[in-house]
């Protein structure tokens, strides 16, 4: 399975892996060696929970690994056509939006980073600046005209 990814977004993932590899991957190990060096290892809440933590930290470094290993870095150059990458300034019942189309393991719509694969994301890919697409939405349809494409 592909993974697309900005640029920007491949990698912000690789440099939090390594800091998970490196970093914290140590301190959780000086953490429990200090509680077996106290000797204090049964039934001892403190330490359950730094194995807890550990195993938190070992999940997320799998699940970077596998989103980094079937990554596909995009870059969308066309400012003709909406696609993956394209940043897009949109206007929506008097509200200007701005977002870049990103695969779904980038997204972050807080942050202005929405999927292709999102209802707002697939409505917008191929089109161009100066058309209006309809979203169908929960609350009903909604209409947004393309501004630019940067």
């Amino acid at each position: 399975m592909k993974n697309f990814f900005t640029k920007e977004g491949y990698q912000k993932l690789q440099k939090e892996l390594a800091i998970l590899k490196k970093e914290k991957r140590q301190e959780i190990a000086e953490k429990i060696k200090d509680f077996q060096d106290l000797g204090d290892i049964n039934e001892n809440p403190e330490l359950e929970e730094i194995r807890n933590e550990q195993a938190f930290l070992e999940g997320r470094i799998q699940e970077l690994e596998f989103l980094l290993k079937g990554a596909q870095i995009i870059e969308n150059s066309s400012q003709e056509i909406i696609g993956i990458g394209s940043r897009v300034v949109l206007l929506a019942e008097e509200e200007i939006l701005e977002y870049v189309l990103v695969g779904l393991a980038e997204s972050d719509p807080e942050n202005g980073k929405i999927s292709i694969e999102s209802p707002l994301g697939q409505a917008l890919c191929g089109h161009k600046k100066g058309e209006t697409i309809s979203v169908d939405t929960i609350s009903g349809p909604h209409q947004y005209q393309i501004i630019d494409i940067k």
